[in-house]
């Protein structure tokens, strides 16, 4: 099991997730009829949930 500091969530929820997990993901979902249209990374992923207090 990995944890991860505020700052590597940060890094990897702005980063490589949105460029290449996300997509892959949006893609499979649309393949699988789960959605039926491109949801934008903005409207589906809060990234300030990693920012801390």
């Amino acid at each position: 099991m990995s944890y991860y500091s505020v700052s590597e969530s940060q890094a990897a929820l702005n980063g490589v997730f949105k460029s290449d997990t996300y997509p892959g993901i949006v893609k499979a979902a649309m393949a699988a009829k789960l959605i039926d249209r491109d949801i934008a990374y903005d409207a589906a992923i809060d990234s300030t949930v990693a920012h801390s207090k």
